[in-house]
């Protein structure tokens, strides 16, 4: 029986959890990258996503770098900025979840 991978421990309990990546560089395809540049680059990853896609974390990310993409998924989820997606149970996909489609009223005055 393959083992269910299970990344709930690398979710983002609070702001303190993102402090000790602040100072660490990371390893991208165009080369090292810094807390923020790294940051900046999965926000517009993410927000590039059309609604219904689907992102699983193995294959956009190096191991050595899983935990601090998964903690700013979830920063950014948090703060309010990047609304609209989820993790699965397990933290190994992320979703945008499809739009919401708005009932618009019309009003007769």
């Amino acid at each position: 029986m393959t083992p269910t991978i299970d990344y709930t421990p690398y979710r983002l309990n609070n702001e303190a959890d993102l402090k000790p990546y602040y100072s660490q560089t990371f390893s991208a395809k165009a080369g090292a990258l810094t807390f923020w540049q790294y940051a900046e680059r999965l926000y517009k990853k993410i927000v590039m996503m059309v609604p219904g896609e689907t992102l699983t974390v193995d294959s956009l990310v190096d191991e050595d770098n899983r935990d601090v993409f998964i903690k700013l998924i979830c920063a950014f989820m948090m703060s309010g900025i990047a609304q609209g997606f989820v993790f699965n149970s397990t933290y190994t996909e992320v979703r945008r979840m499809p739009a919401l489609l708005e009932k618009k009223e019309e009003y007769n005055f």
